[in-house]
């Protein structure tokens, strides 16, 4: 337990030390003046580390990931990292409730209970904050709906085993303004009507999956879609190659109407060789991509999230072109990058050819992290 802030991370970071040998540069001072430094000429976002010794999963996530030499090295390039401990409630009480809202904003209910405690739900009551929930149980349920009111569940996030086939999804009819949806290893897309039939204002679908997935398969979802779907989000390893199958030759897709805004997460996996390819297509991801953004007719926005590994394949002008010269209400696509590319100039070159290619259809931003 420590009274003064900066004294007690300054411990925190000497015990860090030494129980896991090396650790990122905290940062040695208050959160406030970690904020200060953040806008100094060098800028850098502030990231806060908060250490739990009572969880089970702290030791392993520090040794396993937090402490290794690339994460290390990552962080102190591109962010300040301010720590705190809330082992015991006393610490975690010192933090002020704008912190608490803050970090919670990043959280889903259920680990900002782990975090704080079931004291954090008379705080978002309080702020009337919005809350994304994980394939709540009845228990759980009734617990936050007691502490909560029912219009402060914007969000829900369910996994395949959860879904369609617990009792549990009818008490959460209460909460009506759930707007946002995320779907686990989603396989079962006639019961997509299901979901919006529970969930009438439904505006955002999101869609994760563990191993890479056909163009084919998400757009037999837009068939049960309703038009009240504006957002509609992909985080998988890849799409599969359209030309991976040979009857995809004479599939017929159906468009949708009601999307606007698509965003495609590759960004955690090398994308597959062009040897994938039956017709050893090197922009054969790409291609893939934008035919399926194509049948998006009203799509008015575009991001792509990958990683430097990949972003070669992703950088084919004519494929860009084809997208604009077919979607004619798009306005916008960002490239978003994980990873430094600024050193290497012939990428860098490329990414210019691109955007001055683009410049008068279409703005064409490329981010990189």
């Amino acid at each position: 337990e420590c009274q003064d802030e900066i004294i007690g991370i300054e411990s925190f970071n000497k015990c860090f030390e030494w129980r896991y040998d090396a650790c990122p540069a905290f940062f040695m001072g208050s959160l406030r003046d970690a904020c200060q430094e953040a806008f100094k000429s060098t800028r850098r976002p502030v990231l806060v580390y908060l250490n739990n010794d009572k969880s089970m999963f702290n030791n392993i996530f520090c040794y396993k990931i937090f402490c290794s030499t690339i994460i290390i090295d990552y962080l102190l390039e591109n962010y300040i990292v301010w720590p705190w401990d809330i082992t015991l409630e006393s610490n975690r009480n010192a933090l002020s409730s704008d912190i608490i809202l803050e970090i919670a904003k990043y959280l889903i209910l259920n680990d900002a209970i782990n975090v704080f405690s079931t004291n954090i739900l008379l705080l978002l009551r309080q702020y009337e904050a919005k809350v994304e929930i994980y394939q709540p149980a009845n228990e759980f349920i009734n617990m936050i709906l007691r502490k909560l009111k029912p219009k402060q569940i914007v969000s829900l996030r369910l996994n395949t085993i959860w879904y369609w086939t617990q009792p549990e999804l009818e008490s959460l009819v209460i909460s009506t303004n759930v707007i946002s949806l995320t779907l686990l290893n989603f396989q079962e897309i006639n019961s997509i009507n299901k979901c919006e039939t529970y969930f009438p204002n439904l505006i955002r679908l999101s869609l994760w999956y563990d191993n890479e997935v056909s163009v084919g398969f998400l757009n037999r979802i837009f068939e049960y879609l309703r038009r009240s779907i504006k957002r509609f989000e992909v985080h998988c390893p890849a799409l599969t190659c359209s030309h991976y199958f040979s009857n995809q030759y004479n599939m017929t897709f159906s468009k949708n109407i009601g999307i606007e805004h698509f965003l495609l997460d590759i960004s955690h996996f090398p994308l597959s060789s062009m040897n994938d390819c039956l017709q050893q297509n090197e922009s054969c991801f790409l291609m893939t991509t934008i035919d399926f953004i194509q049948d998006m007719s009203n799509i008015r926005d575009v991001r792509l999230i990958t990683n430097k590994y990949n972003i070669n394949k992703l950088l084919d002008l004519n494929e860009w072109r084809r997208l604009v010269d077919n979607c004619f209400l798009l306005k916008k696509i960002t490239l978003k990058i994980l990873g430094n590319i600024l050193q290497d100039e012939e990428l860098v070159k490329k990414i210019t050819i691109l955007q001055e290619g683009l410049r008068q259809a279409v703005e064409f931003q490329v981010i990189s992290m």
